[in-house]
């Protein structure tokens, strides 16, 4: 496999021992690389952005979606007035959790060719179902309390501007259960499990995170270069 000047990519077939003995990445083709991982490999892309940071300050990306969850319960009972009854009421505090990836990144440039990265990736992924518990004393009053798996990691990195970091470690087991059956057939009474059948599929993924830094000066356009972390002075 190689990423040439000309951006081409030479899948396993083609190879002639059966194997990729060497792979070479120049400066300007590391969205190359992304997509060939895409195309030829088990991977997904899940963000392909561009961050521009200040020396010396930090910067945060989120690729996912907000999940509410109850947060906090008051409950307060009132008293009766003027020969009526108590009532209780009860006040609920929300608050919201990434289910998906979170990058932070602080860096600090050291001289004109190196700069330092402080790197904190965090994974979360909703459990569902959502189970729902009873609450207080309404009939029917239910609150659902999800369940977030969550991993999180940090390391420090000093490399050269356009050099490229690579991070990862961050392993998770996904099962998936899937239930099928044929139409009509399968509703049927007594029988009807003769036309179902259900599929069990588990499976381990990683995610990697590719960061590669590059100086430059307030004055410099910032749409040159690849994707990758832009710092200025």
């Amino acid at each position: 496999m190689q990423f040439g000047t000309a951006g081409l990519v030479y899948p396993f077939k083609y190879l002639k021992n059966g194997f990729v003995a060497k792979a070479a990445l120049s400066d300007q083709n590391f969205s190359i690389m992304l997509h060939a991982l895409g195309t030829y490999g088990r991977s997904k892309i899940l963000s392909n952005p561009k961050l521009s940071i200040l020396n010396g300050h930090g910067a945060t990306l989120t690729v996912g979606k907000n999940v509410t969850y109850i947060d906090k319960v008051e409950t307060t009972f009132n008293e009766a007035t003027s020969g009526g009854y108590g009532y209780m009421t009860y006040t609920i505090t929300t608050a919201s959790v990434l289910s998906g990836v979170g990058l932070a990144v602080m860096a600090n440039v050291i001289d004109d060719e190196n700069v330092s990265l402080y790197v904190v990736p965090i994974t979360s992924e909703l459990e569902e179902p959502i189970l729902y518990e009873d609450f207080g004393t309404t009939e029917g009053a239910k609150i659902g309390l999800p369940v977030v798996r969550l991993r999180q990691m940090a390391t420090y990195a000093k490399l050269k501007q356009g050099q490229t970091l690579i991070i990862g470690g961050l392993i998770d087991e996904i099962k998936d259960d899937k239930d099928h059956k044929i139409p009509l057939l399968g509703d049927l009474p007594l029988i009807g499990r003769v036309f179902s059948w259900s599929d069990n599929t588990k499976y381990k993924r990683e995610l990697v995170i590719l960061l590669k830094p590059r100086i430059i000066d307030g004055a410099e356009d910032l749409d040159q270069g690849g994707t990758g972390l832009t710092l200025k002075k």
